[in-house]
């Protein structure tokens, strides 16, 4: 699933990536695209919040099954705040994410609904492309 993507994007990015799982450098029969930073928490299409993961049911080249890794990134992203940087591969928090990922740039968006009130996040270390 591309949620969004352009199929102009997905395809670049498999070919960054010698259309292998961003984490588990595994050529795959199932890439989806993954919003580093998802669409309910103000990610965009832009190209930088795009890498390529496993999804569910995805094979390697060698005939054995992969984890839903795409799965796990979007779980990690809603349920524990930490999202995949586009750019080290490591699960960081939203702070350390690059700006481009966000919507219009902008990672002061509203992190979670909290009943009446809305938090929001202050962005330090976010760094342009």
């Amino acid at each position: 699933m591309s949620g969004g993507f352009s199929p102009e994007t997905r395809q670049h990015q498999k070919e960054l990536q010698n259309h292998r799982c961003a984490l588990l450098h595994l050529e795959v029969d199932i890439l989806e695209g993954h919003h580093c930073i998802p669409k309910i928490r103000g990610g965009s299409n832009n190209p930088h919040n795009c890498i390529e993961l496993a999804g569910e049911g995805a094979y390697c080249a060698y005939g054995f099954p992969v984890s839903d890794i795409h799965e796990m990134c979007d779980r990690k992203a809603l349920d524990e705040g930490l999202f995949l940087n586009p750019d080290t591969l490591e699960f960081v928090p939203r702070e350390q994410m690059p700006n481009d990922c966000f919507r219009n740039g902008n990672c002061n968006l509203p992190e979670k609904r909290n009943n009446k009130h809305m938090k929001k996040s202050k962005c330090k270390g976010g760094k342009k492309k």
